[in-house]
C-alpha cells in the first residue's frame, strides 16, 4: 500500500507509474498524422517562399540604395533603406517558418517510429497485425 497526499492509502495496482501512463497515452490516428505532416510541409513551403522573396527583394533594395544611388531620387533611396529593414526581417521570419516545419516533420517521424515500436511490442508472439 502507498499513501498519497490526503493520507489515504492506494493499493499497489492503482499506483501511478510513468511507464504505464506512457502505454495508456492514445496514439494519434493515421489521419491526424497525415494532417500534421501536411501542415508541416506547408510551413516548410511557406518558409522557402518567404526566404526566396525576401532575398530577391533585399538584393534589389541593396542594389538601389548602394549601387545606383545617384540615378534614383532621394525618396526612392529612403524607401530602399526602409525596405532593407523590412525584407531582412522577412528573411528571418522565413527561416523560422522553415525551421518550425522541419521540426514538425521530425516529430512526425518520431511518432511513426514510436507507433511501430509499440506495435512490435504488442506483437511479441509473432502474430500478424492484419
Amino acid at each position: 500500500m502507498i499513501s498519497n497526499s490526503n493520507n489515504k492509502s492506494l493499493p499497489d495496482f492503482e499506483r501511478p507509474d510513468n511507464t504505464s501512463a506512457a502505454l495508456l497515452t492514445p496514439l494519434p490516428t493515421q489521419l491526424e498524422l497525415a494532417a500534421e505532416l501536411q501542415r508541416a510541409n506547408t510551413l516548410v513551403t511557406a518558409g522557402n517562399s518567404l526566404l526566396t522573396c525576401s532575398v530577391v527583394m533585399l538584393l534589389a533594395t541593396i542594389f538601389t540604395a548602394y549601387v545606383i544611388p545617384d540615378q534614383v531620387t532621394l525618396q526612392i533611396q529612403i524607401i530602399s533603406h526602409i525596405g532593407m529593414l523590412i525584407f531582412a526581417t522577412g528573411l528571418k521570419f522565413g527561416y523560422v517558418l522553415r525551421l518550425t516545419g522541419q521540426h514538425r516533420i521530425k516529430q512526425y517521424h518520431k511518432q511513426i517510429l514510436q507507433a511501430e515500436k509499440l506495435r512490435k511490442q504488442d506483437n511479441h508472439y509473432g502474430l500478424c497485425n492484419a
